[in-house]
């Protein structure tokens, strides 16, 4: 599992990746809105700052003015060592739907979502403030999970790109329609990356090309399941199997 400090747990957590002890510096303007405004800090409170890392750091409110939220890094608390790598390709599906996906996937230990456009995707590439938008929706699950490593959210690129650049040690695709080998016997080892189809699923010549590829074709359940459901029981059938 990662890493996390029963040390100071009362403290309200913020995202910060330049946090260094010793180091004063200026949260960013939805972290420094999000502490002044909402959580109604005062100088000279303590708080915990993330750097999606790895690193949880005690810090102090120095000042809260019109130009944001000033604080010090007093002392490292914790530096957790990565965990095993579990990258997500998944298919692209509605907006709302990945919001979700992306928030859940976060608490589950995910390191990497990467997303892709294939033959059955039915939604438009998404803009770069939409991806902006996801990336603050995993930090926020991260803050709210007591998780120390931010994944990274990369993408959209061609199926077959993302297939070919990020294998791992073992590589699996979610298939419907495999009738030999289930998800939980496949999990030999980590690193692992999971491919997960849109709404539809994958075409036959997509999972041909994956397994080209070296992944190989795994069913989850016989029931038919919508593709951010099936994402996240694959993760947390992976996150148990591998303690993340």
């Amino acid at each position: 599992m990662d890493g996390s400090c029963s040390q100071k747990d009362g403290l309200r957590r913020l995202f910060c990746p330049q946090a260094q002890a010793g180091e004063r510096l200026w949260l960013s303007p939805e972290e420094g809105h999000h502490l002044a405004r909402v959580l109604r800090a005062r100088a000279g409170q303590e708080i915990l700052l993330l750097d999606g890392k790895g690193g949880l750091l005690l810090a102090r409110v120095i000042k809260i003015d019109k130009k944001g939220v000033l604080v010090e890094g007093i002392k490292s608390l914790v530096k957790a060592p990565p965990p095993p790598a579990l990258t997500l390709l998944q298919g692209l599906i509605k907006g709302e739907r990945l919001r979700w996906l992306v928030q859940k996937a976060t608490e589950l230990g995910t390191t990497r979502i990467v997303l892709f456009q294939s033959r059955y995707s039915i939604v438009h590439r998404p803009g770069k403030e939409k991806l902006k938008t996801l990336e603050r929706i995993s930090i926020e699950a991260l803050k709210q999970s007591g998780r120390l490593h931010l994944p990274e959210i990369i993408g959209p690129l061609p199926f077959k790109e993302a297939l070919k650049n990020f294998r791992t040690a073992t590589n699996l695709i979610l298939h419907e329609k495999e009738e030999q080998r289930r998800l939980p016997e496949a999990l030999n080892s980590a690193p692992l990356t999971l491919a997960v189809g849109p709404e539809g699923g994958f075409s036959p010549e997509e999972v041909e090309l994956a397994q080209t590829l070296g992944y190989l074709s795994v069913r989850l359940s016989r029931a038919t399941l919508r593709a951010e459901t099936a994402a996240l029981a694959a993760v947390a059938v992976a996150a148990s199997k591998f303690d993340l």
